[in-house]
């Protein structure tokens, strides 16, 4: 069996050039795993070394993002090769797409939706470093342990602060909180290490308002990007992991997002905490809801409402908006 012939059956994947996989590990493999892999085989798949830069390279230094990026995005050769390249197809047609897709989640019990996963497609950017020796050796591992290989990225300071110059800030607030967070107080030197990188300088303004406005007290990508959307949104923004105590002076909890000014905490709640994941030994899997609404209730009894969102209300704005106008959250 060639691979060739194997993906002409839909039983393997053509990732890059003389790269493929199993189509059954791809359905094993969940979206972000599927972005690093898809990764590695286009660094396998080319001659020239190949330098991850902006948000493929934090992703593969293994700061958070809060969506799987649709591109891939490397330095380019020259000036004149900078652009974007569409992704490559990974069956030939889509009859070949439907039954070698229906056939896998059959086979897995899982319920086909309709929506195929796709490879992202390419991005060269032209960054003036063009040379392959001041980039970096990473290690790339599945989310299970699995090790990919090692690639060659960008210094993840030199990544972030293109991320933080040239992404919006929904999109740069989650690597940059986590890497304040990791880092401590070390990541204060973060805008010195990037000073002598070429960025114009309305992209520097950007650059230094995002790094001020990322705070590694927040937790979760989506506690990032909740920020990041309220401020967006014109409306002021919380104080990040804010604890709360009664009138006694007893702790009472540890809240995601605080409005001092209105009494009001806003907590969001990924799905994470419903699966099963936040359930001790032993405990059935209603005891999460339980032990929830008990906080929520001592939170309130301190005199402070209370506002909760989910994934889904985060990333339909209007919703969003409606929702923080409806508990009085003050705009800016």
């Amino acid at each position: 069996m060639t691979w060739r012939r194997a993906a002409d059956r839909g039983d393997a994947l053509r990732l890059a050039n003389g790269v493929y996989c199993l189509t059954s590990s791809w359905f094993s493999w969940a979206p972000w795993d599927r972005y690093l892999v898809a990764a590695v085989a286009h660094a396998r798949s080319r001659r020239d070394a190949v330098v991850f830069t902006g948000l493929t390279a934090v992703l593969l230094h293994g700061l958070p993002t809060t969506d799987v990026p649709l591109e891939l995005t490397v330095r380019a050769g020259s000036a004149g090769r900078a652009g974007r390249q569409p992704a490559l197809h990974l069956y030939p047609g889509i009859d070949d797409v439907a039954m070698a897709y229906q056939r896998h989640f059959d086979a897995t019990g899982q319920r086909f939706t309709g929506a195929y996963p796709v490879l992202p497609a390419l991005r060269r950017r032209w960054t003036n470093r063009s040379d392959a020796r001041d980039s970096v050796a990473v290690s790339v591992s599945l989310s299970g342990g699995t090790c990919l290989g090692t690639v060659l990225a960008e210094p993840l300071p030199v990544a972030l602060a293109e991320v933080l110059a040239f992404e919006p800030l929904t999109v740069s607030v989650a690597p940059a909180d986590a890497f304040k967070r990791i880092q401590g107080a070390e990541a204060s030197a973060l805008l010195d290490l990037v000073e002598p990188l070429r960025i114009p300088a309305v992209r520097r303004r950007q650059l230094n308002y995002a790094w001020a406005f990322a705070d590694g007290r927040a937790e979760s990508p989506g506690e990032s990007l909740s920020r990041a959307t309220i401020h967006d949104l014109g409306f002021v923004v919380p104080e990040p992991q804010h604890d709360l105590y009664d009138a006694a002076g007893r702790w009472v909890a540890r809240v995601d997002h605080w409005w001092g000014g209105v009494g009001l905490a806003g907590e969001f709640d990924g799905m994470t905490k419903y699966s099963g994941a936040y359930t001790r030994p032993g405990e059935p899997p209603e005891s999460v809801l339980v032990r929830e609404k008990a906080r929520e209730d001592a939170i309130r009894r301190t005199g402070s409402g209370v506002m909760r969102w989910v994934w889904k209300e985060l990333r339909t704005v209007q919703v969003f908006e409606g929702l923080l106008d409806h508990h009085g959250v003050p705009r800016r």
